[in-house]
């Protein structure tokens, strides 16, 4: 999780929160002095923690509840999110993708 963790962590020290985790907000850096690294990105539903999400907010299937539930912004949406891209990192599965 490298670099994501503490990007996260740095947003929340601001009382921010990203509030739109998911795989395709996290890029792989390719650059040569940091190859490997996690980029977050995508910053559209991040607001100061308590306040109201708008209608960019958090991704179904990462979230807990329903995306109508998701309606502040909290760290601990972000963290619910950390544990599952972390579960998803340590055991990957990979589906045969034939049409």
């Amino acid at each position: 999780m490298g670099a994501l963790e503490p990007a996260i962590y740095h947003l929340h020290s601001l009382r921010w929160a990203h509030d739109g985790l998911n795989p395709t907000n996290v890029l792989i850096n390719d650059f040569e002095d940091c190859r490997g690294m996690l980029v977050l990105i995508d910053f559209g539903s991040a607001r100061e923690v308590g306040k109201l999400l708008g209608t960019s907010r958090g991704t179904s299937g990462w979230i807990e509840g329903t995306i109508e539930e998701y309606t502040t912004s909290s760290k601990e949406n972000d963290i619910v999110v950390l544990e599952k891209l972390r579960t998803r990192l340590d055991n990957p599965t990979f589906e045969n993708s034939e049409d």
